[in-house]
């Protein structure tokens, strides 16, 4: 399962955060985390996970609306295991565009 979830820092500033890709073995979370920078023209890093926590990608800017359908194609992850956090609700990328419409 992955999550993908839209953070802020300093009031204006957005961070997308990508966490559960390490379940996914032929994934490369480095090369993940460059491919996504060079495909929305911004900073993003891979961080390992701190104390038990998971290991996550950070793209600096909102990349909510495009990133899971990349994740899907780039990386052959089915589009029905990504999951994108809404209003503080996890909501499978397949329903997005129900929500939205």
């Amino acid at each position: 399962m992955v999550v993908i979830e839209l953070t802020t820092r300093n009031k204006r500033k957005h961070i997308t955060v990508i966490k559960g890709l390490e379940a996914y073995p032929e994934i490369d979370m480095a090369a993940a985390a460059k491919g996504f920078g060079k495909k929305f023209a911004c900073g993003c890093a891979f961080q390992k996970g701190k104390n038990g926590q998971a290991d996550q990608i950070e793209i600096q800017g909102d990349a909510v609306d495009a990133l899971p359908a990349f994740i899907a194609d780039k990386h052959k992850v089915p589009l029905d295991e990504i999951y994108v956090v809404v209003e503080g609700k996890k909501v499978r990328a397949t329903e997005l565009s129900e929500l939205a419409g």
